[in-house]
């Protein structure tokens, strides 16, 4: 793989760091991941399905933006772990 040398933008490297404490804060919750590619799927979907959730409430309902930051760090973080989960599989 070829090594690309940028910068990153602050607001990117902000959502890094956001993203990195919503992983620690997965694995510390849920410390047992997917098993299988399905559940992984699964755990994946019911993330997309929050951030869905979030953006319906903020549209029609009290939700805040902060929520839907929240569950997309969330999602974030699922993402990392089936990531991790594939690199070794």
């Amino acid at each position: 793989m070829k090594t690309i040398s940028i910068e990153i933008p602050e607001e990117l490297a902000q959502i890094f760091d956001s993203s990195r404490i919503a992983y620690i804060k997965a694995i510390d919750k849920y410390p047992n991941f997917a098993s299988n590619l399905l559940e992984m799927c699964v755990i994946l979907n019911e993330e997309a399905g929050e951030v869905n959730k979030a953006v319906l409430d903020r549209l029609h309902c009290e939700g805040t933006t902060g929520q839907i930051k929240s569950e997309l760090y969330d999602t974030i973080a699922v993402c990392y772990r089936a990531l991790i989960m594939l690199k070794h599989a």
